[in-house]
């Protein structure tokens, strides 16, 4: 699935297609870039900016899913060389990020992201399993909605009520036995 990129040359102006290896290569690049200015004591703009990005991922057109999901592969790529300390508010944005919300190949992306994460640095395993855990239940299959982080934040910030909650309860439930009917037949073939 590359993606169009206009092109201005002398003769005008093109379309090229760049592929989604490509893409994932100059986000892991620049990403690269913004964890370096995150533990380095001078300018940390590539950091706040990729911070930004991920504060309140909005999901407006196929675009920004993509954006989105290129980011947390590239993400992903770099589990390496996260530091606890330096990037502790990234890793408080991603694994505060619900499953429900998002498209199968967002998802994809964050759960690659959280079993990388854990994998190359066991100090991550408890915030990965917490995170994993949370999102095991769909955020209104009949919980408080303070017990949810997804469901509180967006109630907070007003793009979520509780009527929405509600109707979105049924869907979310199903949602949640289509996971768990896929968890099943997996453990049972493997």
């Amino acid at each position: 699935m590359g993606l169009a990129v206009s092109e201005v040359t002398t003769h005008g102006v093109g379309e090229t297609e760049v592929s989604d290896e490509d893409l994932i290569a100059i986000a892991r690049s620049w990403i690269l870039r913004a964890l370096a200015s995150a533990s380095s004591r001078g300018d940390k703009g590539h950091y706040n900016k990729l911070l930004s990005d991920l504060r309140d991922p909005r999901i407006n057109d196929i675009a920004s899913v993509s954006a989105l999901s290129i980011r947390l592969t590239a993400l992903s790529q770099t589990v390496s060389y996260f530091d606890e300390h330096d990037h502790q508010t990234l890793l408080m944005y991603l694994l505060g990020m619900s499953v429900w919300i998002y498209s199968d190949e967002v998802v994809d992306s964050l759960l690659s992201f959280v079993v990388n994460l854990a994998t190359v640095n066991g100090s991550y395993v408890s915030q990965c399993l917490d995170m994993l855990v949370r999102n095991f239940l769909p955020p209104s299959c009949c919980l408080p909605a303070f017990l949810d982080s997804f469901s509180r934040s967006g109630l907070m910030m007003g793009f979520l009520s509780m009527d929405k909650l509600r109707t979105q309860a049924l869907e979310h439930i199903v949602r949640k036995d289509a996971v768990s009917l896929s968890l099943y037949t997996a453990h049972v073939c493997s």
